[in-house]
């Protein structure tokens, strides 16, 4: 698993970590 695959997975899982107001 590469790196931004791992962010995309962590993205979708904690949508709330990567939310910008």
């Amino acid at each position: 698993m590469i790196r931004s695959e791992l962010v995309q997975k962590i993205a979708e899982e904690n949508p709330h970590l990567y939310q910008r107001d």
